[in-house]
């Protein structure tokens, strides 16, 4: 179950959310076409850069946690503590993206369209998201990760644990 929850949650968080959406009543955002997205991105893009994105409270605070939680594992990547910390960080924020997904809460209105800037917000932690599943750190199995595993060279990136 966790993994196919980490695989739904993955398809929104890396991405196929950049697609058209299927229903776009239900999510009150009308479909674009794929170079109009592409615009849209550089849009985005811009109005972060320009501190014009409002970040809804709760998803600011779950990524700042994913944020914090890489960090804190950067220093230390074979803290088994420090791993959980991000396991659970990330699954919180998953499990919000995933629960919201057909409720836009971070919007910017452009010409008359309403544009979801929750995939340019997303980025950062997208970024920890990945560092940690290239390290192994998602696996169902991660706790069973052993001086073993790591002499084998299993897991790469800034989370990896490396011994010696």
């Amino acid at each position: 179950m966790r993994i196919l929850m980490l695989f739904v949650i993955t398809a929104v968080f890396l991405g196929w959310q950049m697609l058209p959406s299927a229903s776009p009543a239900r999510s009150g955002l009308a479909p674009v076409s794929v170079s109009q997205r592409i615009s849209d991105n550089a849009l985005l893009l811009r109005a972060r850069d320009a501190g014009l994105l409002v970040e809804d409270a709760h998803r600011h605070a779950l990524r700042q946690a994913a944020l914090d939680a890489g960090r804190q594992l950067e220093g230390t990547p074979c803290d088994a503590g420090a791993q959980q910390q991000l396991r659970h960080a990330l699954d919180a924020l998953l499990a919000e993206l995933h629960d919201t997904m057909d409720k836009p809460l971070e919007t910017i209105a452009v010409d008359g369209r309403v544009i979801d800037a929750s995939p340019v917000l997303n980025e950062t932690a997208r970024q920890v998201w990945q560092n940690a599943d290239a390290a192994g750190i998602l696996r169902e199995d991660a706790g069973a990760m052993t001086a073993t595993h790591v002499a084998r060279g299993e897991g790469s990136g800034p989370y990896a644990c490396r011994i010696g």
